[in-house]
């Protein structure tokens, strides 16, 4: 069976945004994963100075933006690049006033404003101490996570979603470091502030990064390379779109002027774990987490690069899983404890309906198939039980690579991509089918082209252009199909659909649901103008989404058989005679 689901998503999101009385003009409705600068410049009176220079440098790359303040005395620098800046205003007859120490972190709007002293313009007023901006310009409420707390709090797993929940508001829904065949790796569910678990916006260097499934996010990078995301859960600005509970906005690491890494490794192993009281058995867990990362100049000033990878072995045989299975003595079609039960159990001849002597049901009844089916579901224990582990072993891996080049002033050009895979290999006893358990395999690629052009210290556009796949298949590895058994069937799967649904409560020999694919593909494409004129500030933009699901599911394609004991009055008779 192939299901297919295809849809448009177009928004045009226009906004205006009038100072009225108040002296400056708010960068508002950043680009998720950027951030702005605004303020005002006035002399000791408080008069305001239009045409001073404003110049903005942005440290670890040296690369530098100019404005001129208009005729208020205001100036603004939308769609910054997050990091470390230096302001620097100069107008003749004053002495220059130079700002160091300002950090801009994802989604911020800093108010930066000065007070010019009347002197040489040679003289410089410097103020190094960085000090805390108050967000004045929007009403979004936001938290940050920065790249400090993303490195040094312990994750398990390293996923660095986890962290979101130190937002005041923000609950766990639910989530899985690993990836399964509907499920992307590395998702955390949200319930923000009282909301649905599936109704949060998730994006990755402003580019879309969610599962168009089940509504979740897509992988996000491994904590080494992620600089810092931000979670909006209130009041966002009408370029979140989608999406009512919140916005989270991971910004990835880049490149500067000087080289820059590390490396790690990580283990968990269960040689050092002490061992539970109630537990007789360990989990032989082994898990190695290691990579690296690399970032630096191309080109100084120009053109940077930063990169990962990290591979993650993770090894582990849980405890013993059983399953309650027909007893020795029926697989003979010996029911004679069914007379003796305190609510006897009468086997009927579906012939004939009369009882069968002694509950006995000759072997030449049997059906060939069940009796073959049978072969491959051990006879249980005293307790009624057949027991066996499985070993688990789940390889992830993870890549990321990016690229910003800016070739002038005017130009900005950000490219990124992130792939991750994460196959999880179920071992099985192949002579015991109970013990068959699903593989699954998650594969996730997400890519993002940026483009931000300066036409004027008061216009701005920027582009973005992201395309993510997602797909994943379930199966196992399982010889046989239900056709092999002796039943007359033309199998498209190796699936073996068998249930017992009467009285007896035992486990008839059978597999998980067949093996199946479900690819999503998101393609989006965002397109904004910032235009500053006087004491108004206009943002107009578009964001168009392209999104497909592809079902591949042999769903019951190998038929489905269900004993109920509605011939016999037992379930497990009739399936010895093959009767449904």
């Amino acid at each position: 069976m192939r299901a297919t689901r295809l849809s448009l998503a177009i928004g045009i999101v226009p906004a205006m945004v009038v100072a009225g009385l108040v002296l400056s003009i708010p960068c508002l409705a950043q680009q998720a994963g950027t951030a702005g600068i605004y303020g005002s410049v006035t002399d000791a009176q408080g008069g305001a100075i239009p045409g001073a220079k404003v110049t903005l440098t942005h440290v670890e790359r040296n690369q530098v933006r100019e404005t001129t303040t208009n005729q208020l005395g205001q100036y603004s620098f939308p769609l910054l690049p997050i990091g470390s800046y230096n302001i620097t205003i100069q107008q003749p007859g004053f002495k220059a006033f130079v700002k160091t120490g300002i950090v801009l972190q994802v989604n911020d709007n800093a108010k930066i404003d000065a007070t010019l002293e009347v002197g040489d313009i040679n003289t410089r007023v410097q103020v190094e101490a960085a000090s805390v901006t108050v967000e004045t310009s929007s009403a979004t409420i936001k938290n940050v996570v920065d790249g400090k707390r993303v490195l040094e709090l312990p994750l398990n797993g390293r996923n660095v979603l986890q962290l979101g929940l130190l937002v005041p508001g923000a609950v766990n829904a639910g989530g899985s470091v690993t990836g399964g065949a509907k499920s992307p790796a590395d998702n955390q569910q949200f319930s923000i502030n009282g909301s649905r678990q599936n109704t949060t916006r998730f994006t990755l260097d402003g580019g879309d990064n969610q599962d168009n499934l089940t509504n979740v996010n897509a992988p996000y990078p491994f904590p080494d390379a992620v600089e810092e995301f931000s979670v909006q859960t209130s009041n966002m600005s009408a370029e979140v779109g989608k999406s009512s509970a919140a916005a989270v906005n991971v910004v990835t690491k880049s490149g500067t002027n000087e080289f820059h890494g590390s490396g790690f490794w990580f283990v968990r192993n269960y040689n050092f774990n002490a061992g539970s009281y109630f537990l007789h058995q360990s989990d032989n867990l082994k898990r190695n987490q290691t990579g690296f990362t690399l970032g630096g100049p191309v080109v100084k000033d120009k053109l940077f690069f930063f990169g990962g990878i990290q591979r993650t072995w993770y090894r582990t045989m849980p405890t013993e899983s059983k399953a309650l299975t027909m007893p020795g003595a029926h697989r003979s079609g010996n029911f004679a404890d069914l007379l003796a039960r305190s609510k006897p159990v009468t086997l009927l001849d579906p012939t004939n309906g009369q009882p069968f002597a002694g509950n006995l049901i000759p072997s030449s009844r049997f059906s060939p198939a069940a009796v073959n089916l049978l072969k491959l579901s051990p006879v249980p224990g005293a307790d009624g039980y057949t027991y066996w582990r499985n070993v688990t072993n789940e390889d992830p891996r993870e890549y990321i690579l990016r690229v910003d080049w800016r070739p002038n002033a005017k130009h900005n050009l950000l490219g990124r991509y992130l792939q991750n895979t994460d196959p999880t290999i179920a071992g099985f006893d192949k002579a015991n089918i109970h013990s068959v358990v699903q593989s699954q395999w998650s594969f996730s690629k997400n890519a993002t082209m940026g483009y931000t052009l300066i036409v004027s210290p008061t216009l701005v556009a920027d582009t973005h252009i992201t395309m993510s796949r997602t797909t994943g298949k379930r199966g196992y590895d399982f010889p046989y199909t239900i056709a092999d058994f002796g039943v007359k069937a033309n199998p498209t799967s190796n699936q073996i659909a068998v249930s017992f649904s009467g009285t007896s409560g035992t486990k008839a020999p059978s597999t998980p649901n067949p093996p199946a694919v479900f690819a999503r593909t998101n393609i989006e494409w965002t397109h904004s103008w910032r235009w500053i004129k006087g004491r108004h500030s206009m943002v107009a933009g578009t964001d168009i989404m392209f999104s497909r699901y592809n079902e591949y599911n042999t769903f019951h394609g190998s038929g489905n058989f269900s004993f109920n004991g509605r011939y016999t009055n037992y379930d497990e008779a009739d399936y010895l005679l093959g009767l449904m």
